[in-house]
Parts: structure tokens; sequence; C-alpha cells
């Protein structure tokens, strides 16, 4: 059986020890919050380095291509060299060469002009004085020098002013006379204008 001893001054040390055995210090947790810290900082600024540098690289080599292409000469769809266009080299484009793809425009027909040496009759169915002769007068101005004035002696028709013809090819002249008149109304009448042998009735109401 063992003896009891009385303590002494190393039994109070031993009593005052909380730690018993070969015990690590444990670790503070602000070690664990730094490291964390620090991989989330350092992660997406790692990201954002690699995805500039990846682009910058892309970019280089699209230019580069693009700056290879350019320089080489243009090829057609048969692998053939396009032919060159004139205007690149200083020189002008024929006028007369059209457009493949695109037709050649009609030439526009010069619009009849009217014969103001054809014999025109102005005929007064007013009843006003000097009206044919008036109106004679200004077909002359306008550099028509057959013109004859005279009274109407037909019926009431035409019922308002009219300028009648005979032969198709005078219609052009006689819009004209109407229109030098201010006269609306443009017939043909191949009876009436051959009773007074002349190409242009003018009737005046």
């Amino acid at each position: 059986m063992a003896q009891k001893y009385p303590q002494d001054e190393f039994d109070l040390l031993a009593a005052d020890l909380t730690v018993r055995g070969a015990h690590r210090k444990p670790r503070g947790a602000r070690s664990w919050v730094l490291a964390v810290i620090a991989i989330l900082i350092l992660a997406p600024l790692c990201g954002v380095l690699i995805h500039h540098l990846v682009s910058g690289n892309s970019a280089n080599v699209a230019q580069s291509s693009e700056t290879e292409q350019s320089a080489s000469t243009p090829n057609d769809a048969n692998g053939q060299n396009a032919p060159a266009d004139p205007n690149a080299a200083g020189g002008q484009a024929d006028p007369n060469v059209q457009p493949q793809g695109q037709a050649t425009p009609a030439p526009q027909q010069p619009a009849p002009e009217p014969d103001k040496q054809l014999h025109v009759v102005v005929l007064n169915a007013r009843g006003e004085t000097g009206l044919a002769a008036r109106n004679a007068n200004t077909l002359a101005q306008a550099g028509m020098p057959n013109i004859t004035a005279a009274d109407w002696r037909g019926g009431a028709e035409p019922a308002q002013s009219t300028v009648l013809y005979a032969d198709p090819a005078h219609e052009v002249t006689a819009k004209f006379v109407a229109q030098t008149l201010g006269i609306s109304q443009v017939s043909a009448d191949q009876e009436l204008v051959n009773a007074y042998q002349v190409a242009i009735v003018v009737v005046l109401r």
C-alpha cells in the first residue's frame, strides 16, 4: 500500500495547472477568416486577368487574319482573279459600257410638236362683236399665221367653246390651239371641218 506523503511545493504547482499531458495550444479563428477572404478576392481577380489575356490574343489573331486576307488578290467564285476596278487604279470607267445585270433604258421619244402652219378658222357663235377677230389675233401672236375669223352659221351645237379637227395627225395642233385660247373642249369632227375646207375649226360660245 502506497504511503501518503505530505504535500510539498511541487504538489501545489501541479494543482494550479489546468492542462494535463502534451496538448497543442488551440488556434484562433482569425487565420481561417483571413484565408477565406483572400480566396474570395484573389479568385475573381485571377479570372478577370485570364479573360483579358485570352480576349486580347483572340483580337490580335482576328486582326492579323483580316490584314492577310485584304492583302491577298481577290478571287471570284471559280478561283480566278477578279478584274480590277478601273476607278481604283486612277482610270475612268467607260460611260458607254452598261453594268452587267442592268437593262439598257429605251430612248425617250420627243414629244410631237404642233404644226403652226395649219389653216385654222375661228367662228364667233356668241354674237359678240370682234370676238372671233380677237381670238384669231391671239393665235397669230402664238406663231400661227394661217388664221381666218368669221361668224358661226351652224346650229346650237356645240353648246360650249370647242376646237374641232378632222385628221388624227392634227390632234396635237388642235390641243395647242385650245390651250392658247383657254378652251377645254377638243373633239374630232371630220364632216364639219371638211365643210370649211380647213384643218381646224374653233367655235366660240
